[in-house]
């Protein structure tokens, strides 16, 4: 029983990690592996060594800690305990540094086997239990059913056989999930044992039927020796004495084979051992030689330094004088641009100064003469003179007055409010159609007045999204233009085009039209003031305004006119 408790969970690195970056890493991995799970101990250690080694020269912290713990489960094989306990701490401390939570479960495992040999009980079931929750985290099934293992073995040691086989019987269902099941007869030997232990011998034999039928089919000797013994025991408890004699003897077969490797593997360690000595004294001397160049390299750095202190000093004067060259020039930049400001403000005010002065002129000049109309207007109302019919043509003709005028200072107000301190758009959805007829019909007495006919060709149900207001006043100065310079019983079209970014609103007369020279100034800052057909003034900033007002809704505007063939005036607008 003692030598099976020294070898149980022999298996459980095999297969595990994954190779070495260098193929001789590798190549040690497979071999020391396979010996270890053939059990010739000696060979295993002298491949684990060897990788060892090679991780120091390679300097592959995370291949190192994981030789040192195939070493430590090795001495642990073979009962060289101390020896295991402290290559597996090294393998602790490094897999620690590098953050390798998988190394650290590993190492932590391997203790707890270790301790558990040791019959330190607490301090196996502490480690098993560590290494447990890092693997549960990490999902490593196959792990997780070594650690139950472990602590199933624990629990036996302790004749708590029912905690025990809870924990063998989970491990046993986690590996039967498992597509690498070597392990699987040391889980099935310890749940008989546990049985034999309780005294329920026909309830174990079957498990170690089982182990030893996987184990001769695996051929892993130390688990088919385990079985044969598991087997003897549970058939002498029944009385079956032939078959116990059958299996005894197959046993002693086994433990022969297992004795010589261990006796090997004993002596290999020994003279590790000695090799493992042979190369701490050379460490030392190294340290020493190490020591020496580390003093050396203090002188250089000291001269070095001295040498760096000049240049350093030598380095902040010509900072320094960087500095005042970069804030000279940063003052002469920043005096450069007040210079602008100051320009750009002069501008400003005069442009300023230049529509202040505009608005006192278009005041004195256009409110002037409709004010005159008025209060000529008034006082033949006052004396009621002429008929009834020119009375009531002289109110008509009152209300029109009053609305051109409230039109011209809208427009007027709008103008010097673009000029001075901006206007903001406020984008919504309107049906053109609609919209467009609404503006129309504010101009039915013009129309009317000069017999026109306005076409509105724009399609119902026609939807874009604007500025209302915006887009009110420019339609509104387009027409009112087209009716000034339309010829009595003319016609006034209003159309669209649209593509898929944007759409197209016209204006088009038969008129007057516009000569070329008047048509260069059209949309100029000088105001350009024309009469009508029938001598309507205007306060000349209409086409002005409308070329702002299009340029802040992100379109344009064209003309095309021609003198005596009608004008066309195309706004264009995203959609």
């Amino acid at each position: 029983m003692k030598q099976f408790i020294s070898v149980i969970l022999l298996l459980f690195l095999f297969g595990i990690l994954s190779p070495g970056k260098d193929k001789r890493l590798d190549s040690l991995f497979q071999a020391g592996t396979a010996n270890l799970y053939n059990g010739n101990y000696d060979e295993a250690f002298s491949n684990f060594f060897e990788r060892k080694l090679l991780s120091e020269q390679l300097r592959d912290s995370l291949t190192l800690a994981q030789s040192l713990t195939y070493l430590g489960e090795v001495c642990r094989a073979t009962e060289d305990f101390d020896l295991g306990l402290n290559y597996l701490y090294e393998a602790l401390t490094i897999a620690s540094q590098i953050r390798d939570s998988f190394s650290v479960a590993k190492a932590f495992n391997r203790m707890s086997a270790i301790k558990f040999e040791q019959r330190d009980l607490d301090a196996s079931l502490k480690f098993a239990r560590q290494s447990l929750n890092i693997f549960q985290r990490l999902h490593e099934s196959n792990l997780s059913a070594n650690n139950m293992n472990i602590l199933g073995a624990i629990f036996t040691v302790k004749k708590d056989y029912a905690t025990a086989i809870e924990y063998y019987d989970q491990s046993r269902q986690i590996m039967l999930t498992l597509d690498d099941q070597s392990d699987l007869p040391n889980i099935l030997n310890n749940i008989a044992n546990n049985y034999f232990l309780s005294g329920q011998f026909q309830k174990g034999l079957p498990y170690a039927e089982e182990s030893f039928q996987l184990a001769s089919k695996n051929k892993t000797r130390v688990y088919m020796l385990e079985a044969c013994r598991m087997l003897l025991k549970g058939y002498q408890g029944l009385g079956n004495f032939e078959k116990a004699l059958q299996y005894s003897e197959l046993a002693s077969s086994l433990n022969v084979e297992l004795s010589d490797e261990f006796k090997k593997a004993e002596k290999t360690i020994i003279e590790l051992r000695h090799q493992n000595e042979l190369a701490t004294k050379e460490n030392i001397f190294l340290k020493q030689i190490n020591d020496e160049n580390q003093r050396l390299i203090k002188l250089q750095r000291k001269l070095f330094w001295i040498s760096v202190a000049g240049l350093i000093i030598l380095s902040i004067l010509l900072i320094m004088l960087f500095i005042f060259y970069r804030q000279r020039r940063n003052n002469l930049k920043i005096l450069s641009e007040k210079n602008r400001l100051v320009e750009n403000q002069k501008e400003d005010l005069q442009k300023l100064n230049h529509v202040k002065d505009s608005l006192f002129a278009l005041i004195s000049h256009d409110f002037r003469s409709p004010l005159i109309s008025l209060d000529a207007m008034l006082q033949l109302l006052e004396i009621e003179a002429g008929s009834k019919e020119e009375l009531s043509h002289i109110t008509q003709r009152m209300k029109q007055q009053v609305y051109a005028t409230i039109e011209t200072l809208d427009s007027m107000l709008l103008w010097s409010r673009t000029q001075m301190e901006g206007t903001q758009i406020k984008r919504a959805s309107l049906d053109l159609r609609q919209f467009s007829d609404e503006i129309i019909k504010t101009f039915l007495s013009e129309l009317s007045a000069k017999n026109l006919v306005m076409e509105n060709n724009i399609h119902k149900g026609l939807t874009i999204i604007t500025d209302h207001e915006m887009l009110r006043i420019i339609l509104r100065n387009l027409l009112s233009n087209a009716i000034k310079f339309s010829h009595q019983g003319g016609t006034i079209f209003l159309f669209v085009e649209q593509t898929n970014s944007h759409v197209e609103i016209s204006v088009r007369d038969l008129g007057t039209g516009i000569s070329p020279q008047v048509k260069q100034k059209l949309f100029a800052s000088e105001h350009v003031s024309t009469e009508g057909t029938q001598n309507e003034k205007g306060i000349g900033i209409g086409l002005i305004l409308i070329h702002e007002l299009v340029s802040k809704l992100a379109g344009s505007i064209q003309v095309h006119s021609e003198t005596n063939m009608g004008s066309t005036f195309t706004i264009t607008l995203p959609v």
